[in-house]
């Protein structure tokens, strides 16, 4: 399994036309060999034309984007049989602001159907498989599964996702890659499929920090270019967490033993509010949202839904709209009060509570985003990042406030520049 270099050194390998067709015959060839067996791809787009303008960003670069961005031409099958045959007649924003960039948009990933799954199964399309394990079938996470793979597998130098309640940072751990959960509305969803207006978000992956930045650089409404310095990091007591394996705690109580020794300040904050409130809360949100969404598609029966996706979405059944308002009004207040806590500081938090499971061993009564629903409900935004790779990947994620996307991509670029993070 090789990875592509890093944006820099992969637009000057191809910013002749000879190398550049040469590695593009080489790369479909790959993807076309290997990906039958990882299933990171529903479709390929082999539309690309060589871009000979060196001042763009992302000239040439190979990107992927998940198969609910709308890519004109193309099919967008939202990793549902339903969608199938839906050709998208006009490009999503960021679609339109990557092209700008110059890069080409290789393809369309996996995903868990509508979006709506922490394991990143499909039985439609394939489950993707994990590729940091070469001996068992493991899951990449959910939805935004087949994003990840790809570019762990070294398909695309970076691919596009989307974060509803841990749909980046989940497969972004799973897989050993940085992923990027972006600030509800910095990066517009027009031409996205939606699930939860509320927390829909678009992410990026990436092997590499730098990479993470020059594309959200690109597709954000505004990037705010300040340096910043002296991070405050904050964590959550320990009796937050519940039923994590030994091994991911160990490793994340050590992390934070190792910040404190590189001269960061850290201190301990409160938080108001059990994890179960906010698993409990963005569930009853998604549920209503997809079920208001999918409730013609669910009682048609004139296509094949997964089982899991359809019980998931049938849990808004029983949920009013009256209900639903005052879950809303009561996150606006806890968002207000956690600003107060946040600030400006980082959190530092684990993100799974094991390492990516065998597809044999998954229960879909369970939830793998279980400690990423928090950041959803509180409207902040995240970055997963590996602090260990033994037999597969332990990660943690690097919390902030709403607007703080490019405070967080600092904080892991400070620590890559430490030598405390592996470049």
């Amino acid at each position: 399994m090789t990875t592509l270099p890093p944006i820099e050194k992969l637009k000057k390998k191809l910013s002749k036309k000879k190398d550049f067709s040469f590695f593009y015959r080489k790369l479909f060839k790959k993807i076309e060999s290997k990906d039958k067996f990882f299933y990171s791809f529903i479709s390929l787009n082999k539309k690309i034309k060589f871009k000979k303008n060196k001042n763009l960003s992302l000239q040439n670069i190979p990107i992927a984007i998940k198969d609910l961005i709308h890519l004109k031409g193309t099919k967008c099958t939202s990793g549902s049989l339903v969608y199938k045959n839906r050709k998208s007649s006009k490009n999503a924003i960021i679609v339109d602001r990557l092209n700008k960039a110059g890069c080409q948009i290789i393809g369309k990933n996996n995903l868990v159907e509508f979006a709506y799954g922490s394991w990143g199964t499909n039985t439609y399309y394939g489950t993707p498989i994990n590729p940091k394990d070469q001996k068992h079938k493991r899951v990449c996470g959910g939805s935004s599964s087949g994003s990840a793979s790809c570019v762990a597998n070294g398909f695309s130098a970076v691919s596009l996702g989307t974060d509803t309640g841990g749909s980046i940072r989940v497969p972004a751990a799973y897989c050993g890659v940085y992923g990027l959960k972006t600030s509800h509305g910095r990066i517009p969803l027009n031409g996205v499929e939606k699930l939860t207006k509320e927390f829909d978000t678009i992410g990026i992956f990436a092997n590499y920090i730098d990479d993470i930045d020059d594309v959200f650089k690109v597709i954000v409404n505004h990037y705010k270019r300040r340096k910043f310095n002296n991070f405050k990091l904050i964590f959550f007591p320990d009796q937050f967490y519940k039923s994590f394996s030994n091994t991911i705690f160990s490793k994340y109580k050590k992390f934070l033993k190792k910040l404190k020794k590189n001269k960061f300040e850290l201190s301990q904050v409160q938080i108001a509010r059990s994890n179960n409130f906010f698993v409990k809360k963005t569930t009853e949100m998604m549920s209503y949202r997809g079920f208001q969404l999918f409730k013609k598609i669910i009682f048609s029966n004139k296509f094949p839904i997964n089982d899991d996706v359809k019980d998931r979405l049938m849990l808004g059944k029983n949920i009013s709209y009256k209900k639903f308002l005052v879950t809303k009004l009561q996150r606006q207040k806890l968002i207000k009060h956690f600003n107060n806590v946040i600030q400006n500081d980082i959190l530092i938090a684990p993100v799974t509570k094991t390492v990516a499971p065998k597809i044999s061993q998954v229960n879909q009564k369970f939830l793998p985003s279980e400690y990423c629903r928090f950041v959803n409900y509180l409207d902040l935004c995240s970055i997963t990042f590996v602090i260990e790779v033994n037999k597969m990947p332990i990660a943690l994620q690097a919390i902030a406030k709403k607007g703080n996307d490019e405070k967080c991509i600092a904080f892991i670029k400070d620590l890559v520049s430490k030598k405390i993070l592996k470049s």
